[in-house]
């Protein structure tokens, strides 16, 4: 990762790369922790001879801990796309923001990413 101490004083476009990196990290923790405690869930469901389904609407603190989880996940997804926007309008005035906005664009689905390509694109011409 980008370290923040080597940015530019007043570099708005360094910034906002780094928050969208941070947010990118989030979003993959809350994940992968949302992922974890759906298995661990689905063990005691299955142990306890009900559904998945069931097992995630009842008052099991597991069950809390996903639903919990899901909500601060799709939290920090809205963070990150507003980030990405605000990214891929900001003009990059360094090669580390064209950097990041490839990484960045490397870890989404086809259609987020394309905006990010684009922009980091027109970055790299105008150098």
């Amino acid at each position: 990762m980008i370290a923040p101490t080597t940015a530019k004083r007043n570099d708005a476009a360094f910034a906002v790369a780094l928050r969208c990196l941070a947010l990118q990290r989030q979003v993959l923790r809350h994940d992968r922790e949302a992922r974890l405690t759906e298995h661990a869930l689905a063990l005691w469901a299955r142990a306890h001879s009900i559904s998945l389904r069931a097992a995630t609407r009842s008052a099991h603190p597991r069950a809390k801990r996903l639903r919990a989880q899901l909500r601060q996940a799709a939290h920090a997804r809205r963070k990150r796309n507003q980030s990405q926007a605000r990214l891929a309008a900001t003009p990059a005035t360094d090669t580390r923001v064209i950097r990041a906005k490839l990484m960045i664009a490397i870890s989404l689905d086809t259609d987020p990413a394309t905006p990010l390509l684009r922009s980091a694109l027109r970055d790299l011409r105008a150098r």
